[in-house]
């Protein structure tokens, strides 16, 4: 008599999904991994990034643990459940993925954890992030994870103590054990993966000050190794609650520079240029200019020409500026993560001596927590353009610059002197393709789409940055008004025909330009001290003749002597740092491909940390010739990465303990 009874390999081919429709095949836990290889293939030609032995590791670990969470959902025996698991999880996946893509394409770096904390501005970008996605990123980053999803939903799996089985266990432990040692030294966004980096910069943020103890404690006992000593008429004020505050050695102030009048002090109104780079200045010896209007101001007006922005963001540009402070390097911003710190300001010492301050701009001060920060911060008014929008022209993310300049005049307008008044423009912002009214008239470039874009966006800002500066002309205040017009950060998009090498794109992303202008008050002058956005408000405070307590990390570029001045840049996890004609950049896995300038002969590449040490007598925005850069001597590159990665602990051990300075005591 025949057995009809099933055997257990034909009961589980039989098994139902749940709907009773289709079977679910038995599938091969090795299936499991193309999902999450898929993402990975993607992350990487998305980001044209290398591989090293930590590269590879975090990749391996990404897979691992992607697999085993597709396991166990996998397991789920209602269908809607497992579907509804595997579907959101792998959502998820490609948003993170994809959104890092476009993160990436324009700040040349990884999202970081903390980002989540600027969810709100999602509405804002989505429609240009979408327009910006290429096919390859509908088909690699979304269709083939989808398809995917589909397939790992459809099979059933077991757990078998197969070789194959053991061989994942083991990598999954093997990868998470080197992981912490294999990453921890240095990240490049060339080598790593971006899921992995977002969950240790979580990990980090919790864990790594408390095991450094020892070493700030170290740094702290020569804490003015690091930070640039006081000014003249300056002195620390030996408090080990705030180690970086100082205070006047003499209570009267000294004489403004210029033919500024004490008695009649001057409104300053600092014009923040979204996206815009000293490289694409005729000021800054750029050929074709796309900053005419900026050339005319520069040249009659006090420009720094070695001046560098200290982050990658807007609100990381704009409080390093207010409060003379580095941003963190790592995670999100401070106006996010510590809105109520204990800092320093320009705008509120300003209030201190009579002046009203305000903030203009076309877009909401709630972005990225701006007003929540700046409120505790010395900014009294808050003005977002909202009368502008559905009536002024729009274009991009909002109102045009043309728009927010004559909205910013009748604000200046109307306030009683002295005021101090920020002003951040809007338009040339990613993704640089919006239709700019005076797209016929920039300079033409034998170029890409996206740097031509980006081109078009800053001839558009400067053309309105004239016309406002036209504008200011006929107001009565306009003699007794200092403007300065500076870039908040720069775009990782760069002329491919010029062929820049990593360490020349660093240099035209960081370097921003610089200039204060008031032709009643300010001779012309050119400088070339190199400084940074921390040392623009005791810059301006000497230029005012204000001496009052703070702990600025900056000093005025306006000082004779004083200690080598310096410029420290940074991403999300990488630094750049720039003393004198020296620079130690961080040129990725790129550099050691690229070679580049010749390296002497026995010259040994440390491929454990991506920074060089350079020296140039010439500007590395114009040099063509190999010849004109050298490789600096290796004990000294060693020494620099260390004391940057000291500096960066103790700010961070600082910001963390909030022990900047005590508002209360100004």
């Amino acid at each position: 008599m025949q057995n009809d009874k099933p055997t257990p390999q034909t009961a589980r081919q039989a098994e139902p999904t749940g709907t009773g429709t289709f079977p679910r095949p038995e599938g091969s836990l090795l299936f499991l991994l193309a999902l999450p290889v898929c993402l990975i293939v993607y992350s990487r030609f998305a980001v044209s990034a290398g591989n090293s032995l930590a590269g590879l590791c975090d990749a391996a670990t990404f897979v691992v643990l992607v697999a085993l969470a597709l396991l166990i959902a996998s397991f789920l025996r209602k269908a809607w459940l497992r579907w509804s698991a595997i579907y959101l999880m792998t959502t998820f996946f490609i948003v993170f993925f994809v959104g890092n893509a476009m993160y990436f394409r324009f700040f040349e770096d990884w999202v970081h954890y903390q980002i989540l904390n600027e969810w709100r501005v999602g509405p804002s970008v989505a429609g240009g992030a979408l327009r910006s996605l290429t096919v390859w990123d509908w088909l690699l980053g979304v269709g083939a994870p989808l398809l995917l999803a589909f397939s790992v939903g459809r099979r059933r799996y077991t757990i078998r103590l197969r070789p194959t089985a053991i061989a994942v266990v083991a990598l999954l432990g093997a990868t998470i054990a080197g992981h912490r040692t294999l990453c921890a030294r240095s990240f490049s966004p060339d080598d790593h993966n971006v899921f992995n980096h977002f969950a240790r910069g979580w990990i980090e943020r919790y864990t790594v000050l408390y095991f450094e103890g020892s070493r700030i404690e170290r740094i702290a006992a020569h804490l003015w190794d690091y930070y640039p000593s006081p000014e003249t008429g300056y002195t620390t004020a030996a408090d080990p609650e705030f180690p970086l505050v100082k205070v006047p050695t003499d209570p009267t102030d000294p004489e403004p520079l210029g033919a500024i009048d004490q008695k009649r002090p001057p409104n300053v109104v600092l014009v923040l240029m979204e996206s815009v780079r000293a490289a694409e200045s005729g000021a800054y010896g750029a050929e074709p200019s796309f900053t005419p209007e900026l050339d005319r101001l520069a040249a009659e007006g006090l420009r720094f020409h070695n001046f560098y922005a200290n982050g990658s963001q807007t609100v990381r540009g704009e409080m390093a500026l207010l409060c003379s402070f580095y941003p963190n390097l790592s995670g999100g911003p401070i106006y996010t993560n510590w809105p109520s710190v204990r800092m320093s300001s320009l705008p509120a010492i300003l209030k201190t001596r009579g002046y009203k301050t305000l903030w203009i701009s076309s877009f909401p001060s709630r972005y990225a927590n701006k007003e929540g920060f700046l409120s505790t911060h010395g900014i009294d008014e808050f003005h977002e353009g909202t009368p502008l929008h559905g009536t002024a022209p729009q274009l991009g993310w909002g109102p045009t610059d043309d728009a927010m300049f004559e909205y910013a005049a009748e604000i200046l307008d109307r306030q009683q002197q002295p005021f101090f008044a920020e002003i951040t423009t809007l338009l040339n912002h990613w993704p640089f393709d919006w239709p700019y009214p005076t797209s016929a008239e920039t300079p033409k470039v034998s170029s890409d789409a996206e740097y031509t874009g980006y081109t078009r966006g800053i001839y558009y800002t400067d053309r309105a940055l004239g016309k406002f500066v036209e504008r200011m002309r006929s107001r009565p205040y306009f003699d007794n008004t200092i403007f300065i017009f500076t870039g908040d950060h720069g775009a990782w998009y760069f002329p491919p025909e010029k062929n820049l090498k990593t360490f020349q794109k660093t240099e035209a992303y960081f370097r921003s330009p610089m200039v204060f202008y008031a032709p009643a008050l300010i001779e012309p002058l050119v400088s070339h001290a190199v400084g940074s956005q921390v040392d623009f408000a005791p810059t301006m405070l000497h230029l005012l003749g204000i001496r009052q307590r703070n702990a600025f990390v900056g000093r005025s570029l306006l000082e004779e002597g004083g200690p080598r001045r310096y410029a420290l840049m940074a991403h999300t996890h990488r630094w750049n740092l720039r003393v004198g004609n020296r620079y130690v950049y961080d040129t990725g896995l790129e550099f050691f491909k690229e070679h580049f300038p010749i390296p002497p002969k026995g010259y040994q590449f440390d491929q454990s940390d991506h920074h060089v040490l350079l020296e140039s007598d010439a500007d590395l925005l114009e040099i063509d010739d190999p010849k004109q850069v050298r490789y600096g001597p290796e004990s000294q590159r060693i020494e620099w990465i260390q004391w940057a990665e000291d500096l960066l602990l103790m700010n961070r051990y600082l910001l963390e303990w909030d022990r900047i300075y005590d508002r209360s005591g100004e």
